[in-house]
């Protein structure tokens, strides 16, 4: 501030200016008196006027200009907060100064979100009854057409869904409903939370034996992981000390187990019900919590839903890990196409390692030649 108006006295007194050229602009979103729209952040006005002369002038010019109230803004000059009364000579300012516009009062945050998943959550006004994995969920018509293609196609169409109260849909995978409800709360807020707060429930293997034929998809995947757990639980030794820290420890297994499964369980439906962001979100999930022994599981799902590139992600843990993996149960219950492929891929590895290695032949090792001696003898 010192420094400025050093600058503006010695301008002041080397020329005797009658006018000032300057800028003004919306530093951010600025609210329209009267009305919801906004000027946009970055809007910038030239303004000139006296030297002299009140910047009440080049105020009242921006706001008439773009149907703004004056007691709701703010000018600021730097971090100095400009009056109404003040002129540019009381400022020092210089012509290439902007003056900066702000709300007075800060936008509240949007509740949008929070609102649609509340009355989506309460039941409120809604018009249709979704029947998926044992479960009913109360939902609006407008919102999943708008939000997804399947399900405007469905209330669209001369289907009988189209004016029906309540509609069943095929859930064929354990554990489905609480998927589906993690797919409304995406249709209904755009965003998903993370599975770490999943209802208790019975474990996977449980919940196979009680469920449908369809359910058999994810069998060897659970199998491996419920026989993976009494071997951690004997290698601790915590069953036979602890019995109590040892039925903990399963329990987060399971727990954990079903986590997975539910991000699977999403990332198949967002496919079924064509929704590319979600599916890509789920995704980088899954890749994020990947590890050696969630990688034989994920990539049995990734196979029978066809997730490409999830399946080849798994592969390349598999692979990278292979110390940790093939001797575990995990890899034994896989069908026997991965199995296969497994194999198939660890000796195209091995082959190029081995052709990379491979040493020259004694022919084609160059032997250093011999010099020919040359004697000279005197001609004399």
């Amino acid at each position: 501030l010192e420094e400025r108006e050093a600058v503006g006295r010695n301008m002041h007194q080397q020329c005797d200016l009658q006018a000032i050229s300057f800028g003004l602009m919306a530093k951010e979103d600025l609210i329209l008196f009267g009305s919801l729209s906004r000027v946009k952040r970055g809007t910038y006005l030239h303004v000139r006027m006296e030297w002299k002369e009140p910047l009440r002038k080049a105020f009242e010019y921006f706001c008439k200009n773009y149907h703004l109230d004056s007691n709701e803004i703010t000018f600021k000059l730097g971090n100095r907060t400009l009056k109404m009364s003040d002129s540019p000579q009381a400022v020092y300012m210089k012509s290439t100064d902007i003056i900066n516009i702000y709300n007075k009062k800060a936008l509240p945050t949007t509740t949008f979100s929070a609102d649609m998943w509340s009355m989506f959550q309460e039941g409120k006004y809604t018009d249709v009854c979704i029947e998926y994995g044992g479960e009913e969920f109360h939902a609006h018509k407008a919102v999943l057409a708008a939000r997804c293609k399947k399900f405007e196609k469905l209330f669209g169409s001369n289907f009988k869904e189209r004016d029906a109260a309540k509609i069943k849909l095929n859930c064929d995978r354990p554990r489905g409903a609480f998927a589906f409800k993690k797919l409304l709360e995406y249709i209904y807020t755009d965003s998903v939370k993370a599975f770490d707060d999943p209802p208790k429930s019975k474990p996977v293997d449980e919940e196979h034996s009680s469920s449908n034929a369809g359910a058999a998809a994810a069998a060897p995947a659970s199998a491996a992981l419920a026989a993976a757990a009494p071997a951690a639980d004997e290698a601790d030794g915590g069953l036979a000390e602890a019995p109590e820290a040892g039925l903990d420890g399963k329990r987060e297994r399971d727990e954990q187990a079903n986590a997975d499964l539910d991000t699977v369980n999403l990332y198949c439906i967002a496919e079924e019900y064509l929704l590319p962001r979600l599916k890509r979100m789920c995704e980088e999930q899954l890749k994020k919590e990947l590890t050696a022994e969630k990688a034989p599981m994920i990539l049995y799902q990734t196979d029978v839903y066809g997730a490409k590139d999830l399946r080849e992600h798994c592969f390349s843990v598999i692979i990278e890990q292979s110390d940790k993996i093939l001797n575990g149960e995990e890899v034994k219950q896989l069908p026997a196409h991965l199995v296969l492929e497994l194999a198939k891929r660890f000796a195209e590895i091995a082959k190029r390692s081995s052709s990379c290695k491979r040493p020259s032949s004694p022919r084609e090792v160059k032997r250093p030649s011999r010099r020919r001696r040359v004697h000279f003898t005197d001609s004399s």
